[in-house]
């Protein structure tokens, strides 16, 4: 009897599937704050690392808003850097 499941790591159009990531993180503060953004760049969470921050010693709390724009700015890159190495639309022949 013929086997007629389709076999899904048969190319699609022409092209192999790819499992694209969905999001990507930029960090910040040697680990104390990880930001994740999708593939677009959408801010999708914000992780700061519990732990004594002092107002007057770096990183602290005077500096946070900072080290959040820094990891965002991180994970944007690396978001942008994918969409740029991994086109969505199909090659035209």
């Amino acid at each position: 009897m013929p086997d007629n499941r389709p076999d899904l790591r048969a190319p699609v159009n022409g092209r192999s599937h790819l499992t694209r990531p969905q999001h990507f993180d930029g960090v910040a503060a040697d680990g104390l704050v990880t930001v994740t953004v999708s593939e677009t760049g959408e801010l999708l969470g914000v992780h700061i690392y519990p732990g004594e921050y002092r107002r007057d010693e770096p990183p602290g709390l005077a500096n946070m808003g900072d080290m959040v724009v820094e990891a965002l700015q991180a994970a944007k890159a690396r978001a942008a850097g994918f969409a740029d190495s991994h086109p969505s639309t199909p090659d035209r022949d």
